[in-house]
């Protein structure tokens, strides 16, 4: 699949340019972001032969044209999942890597750092094995990193019982410091994590409601340090479960009086 970039003008009735850029992989894009520099860094899937990659481009603001490009394929296979960017310009990117068998049913989740200029400064792998699933990240005000893992590699001999969903707050070379385990016995995935204006921390998701195993959208925020100030499970559905995006929630942005907008599907 290739992909296309365009810029239109604050009216959105010109195109101020379009550009198309190949690549090899089923999934294009997962994360978009605005650097220092007013430039674009875009995280996406590369497919190298067998091998899954992580591809990474800086895009000229003015005209798209690719000012470094970088393929990040460090381990035999990985999942892309989600990017920040730090003041100073270096980024995290958060994905999957294989972790055991052939088909890469399981996987440990990864994170690397990068330099302004695409330079990798390191990687750093978290034990929690599970399916293939979401790896999220969020830049912090204080230099530390909220790193969200969601695993869904059930409890042998329960089968309805999954292993849950953490978030850990590591410093700025990506060692743990603290771990908030979303223990329950609901599946709960994320879709993304972001730093709110005064530095908490807020997840937005989906989470299967037992007994019934009902989908809704899930929300929480978090304190820097990584302690749980509230979370949320919104479930309002009309019609049997034969939709799995029923209550899904994609992503939040707050009010100016500091309320929260999410947006999804319920």
């Amino acid at each position: 699949y290739d992909f296309q970039l365009l810029c239109i003008d604050k009216t959105s009735h010109d195109t101020v340019w379009s550009r198309i850029y190949p690549q090899m992989g089923e999934n294009v894009n997962f994360g978009l972001k605005l650097a220092p520099d007013s430039n674009l860094i875009i995280l996406c899937n590369h497919e190298l032969g067998s091998i899954d990659a992580n591809w990474i481009l800086k895009i000229n603001h003015k005209n798209g044209d690719i000012i470094w490009q970088y393929i990040h394929d460090e381990f035999k296979q990985t999942i892309p999942w989600g990017m920040d960017i730090l003041p100073d310009g270096s980024f995290l990117i958060a994905y999957n890597v294989c972790e055991v068998g052939v088909s890469c049913l399981l996987k440990r989740g990864a994170l690397t750092k990068f330099d302004a200029s695409g330079n990798k400064l390191w990687t750093k792998t978290y034990t929690q094995v599970g399916w293939n699933k979401t790896a999220c990240v969020a830049a912090l005000d204080n230099g530390d990193i909220a790193y969200g893992w969601a695993r869904d590699t059930f409890i042998p001999g329960n089968p309805n019982l999954a292993l849950s969903t953490m978030v850990f707050i590591l410093d700025s070379a990506g060692v743990v410091k603290n771990i908030y385990d979303f223990a329950s016995y609901s599946i709960k995935e994320l879709a993304s994590l972001k730093k709110l204006s005064n530095g908490d921390i807020l997840g937005i998701g989906q989470a299967d409601i037992p007994p019934d195993f009902k989908i809704g959208g899930w929300i929480f925020r978090m304190s820097p340090s990584g302690e749980l100030l509230w979370e949320r499970i919104i479930s309002d559905i009309v019609f049997d479960q034969n939709i799995e995006d029923f209550g899904y929630l994609y992503d939040a942005a707050e009010s100016p009086d500091g309320g929260l907008v999410f947006t999804g599907v319920i």
